[in-house]
């Protein structure tokens, strides 16, 4: 009977010596910038201001397709397959994918999210010249001002009726839509 005990023992031993399996393997080349550029939605230059335990915030510097605003948020699920973001100050290339994320019970609510395209080429721009040499200048992005002046909006006099037709006239001084 101590050798049933034994090989127990020696199997969850060897099964603790494991290292954890990574889930994301990248085979084959990298791809071009032509290729990755391609296949993201999004690619731009920035520098992360905040981070969350899924999402990271980045201030745009420069893009080059997607952009429309001169921050944007990407949802990073902390995987290894995933780029490991810290809040450091560094400047990071990224080539992003919009997908369809699903959360609620029985997976009912779905959102899309910008996410960096797997086995891609996001890194720190440092080490980005081959990509920036081949994407070009870039553009800047229009940063969105607040307003603090109210809107000027003009009132049109209402036209006058006439209330055996219960039709409006004509009014020399209405203004027409």
């Amino acid at each position: 009977m101590k050798i049933p005990k034994l090989i127990i023992l020696s199997l969850l031993l060897l099964f603790m010596s494991f290292k954890t399996a990574s889930a994301c393997i990248c085979t084959g080349e990298t791809p071009t910038v032509t290729q990755i550029f391609n296949d993201a939605d999004v690619v731009f230059s920035g520098k992360i201001i905040a981070k969350s335990k899924f999402k990271v915030l980045f201030k745009v510097e420069k893009f080059w397709k997607g952009v429309s605003n001169d921050k944007i948020s990407l949802f990073n699920g902390n995987t290894s397959c995933e780029s490991n973001f810290a809040i450091d100050g560094k400047h990071w290339l990224i080539y992003a994918s919009k997908v369809q994320m699903f959360s609620g019970l029985n997976h009912i609510t779905a959102e899309i999210v910008l996410k960096v395209v797997p086995c891609g080429r996001t890194t720190e721009l440092i080490n980005a010249q081959e990509d920036i040499k081949e994407l070009g200048e870039g553009k800047v992005p229009v940063t969105k001002a607040r307003s603090t002046k109210k809107p000027n909006y003009k009132k049109s006099k209402k036209p006058k009726i006439d209330r055996k037709l219960q039709t409006p006239t004509k009014n020399k001084d209405a203004v027409s839509p």
